[in-house]
């Protein structure tokens, strides 16, 4: 599967010269994206005999970040076909978004909101209360403990792809050994 990113207010142009089998003389070729509550159709052009995709800045710029799945499928009269399959992760447009947007990952919001819920109870042993005959609980601290560990490797890992992305350095250990 295949991950790409593309940033919402921005043109999108690519092409597609593997699709021989289906030459676009012939063929429709379309994308859909799809994400809970939200699918994208874009449809490609025939250039020769394959396919040019071409979306402009002012259609983009009202797509919603985030993460979507995406297939493509070319059609002929009665005949379609699934092609190629992947995930799209749409990155808001940030020339237009309003002051103040939480630019963090996923990841890195759920490891500040486990840290500061570790922070805020430090001081707390209630793990659970009752209130008008309804019980309430919270998730252990060890559990909590458990849940951070997890997402600072998660939060790690993202930190080093884009360190690689932007061919910086990784941080990691380089191992020599000189001699026979």
């Amino acid at each position: 599967m295949k991950l790409f990113k593309l940033r919402a207010g921005d043109t999108w142009k690519w092409r597609r010269d593997d699709l021989v089998s289906y030459p676009a003389s012939e063929w429709t070729l379309k994308y859909y994206f799809l994400k809970a509550g939200k699918q994208i159709v874009i449809t490609a052009v025939a250039d020769g005999n394959s396919y040019k995709v071409e979306v402009s800045k002012t259609e983009t710029k009202d797509y919603p970040a985030g993460i979507y799945g995406w297939i493509a499928k070319v059609s002929k009269g009665n005949e379609e076909y699934t092609v190629d399959t992947g995930t799209v992760e749409i990155l808001p447009d940030l020339a237009s978004a309003a002051t103040g947007y939480d630019t963090r990952s996923q990841t890195k919001k759920i490891l500040d909101a486990i840290e500061a819920t570790l922070e805020g109870r430090a001081t707390k042993d209630q793990q659970s209360y009752s209130i008008a005959g309804r019980t309430l609980s919270k998730i252990p601290i060890p559990d909590l403990i458990v849940l951070r560990d997890k997402y600072r490797i998660e939060y790690e890992k993202e930190l080093k792809e884009e360190r690689i992305r932007n061919n910086l350095a990784t941080r990691g250990k380089v191992f020599v050994r000189f001699g026979r």
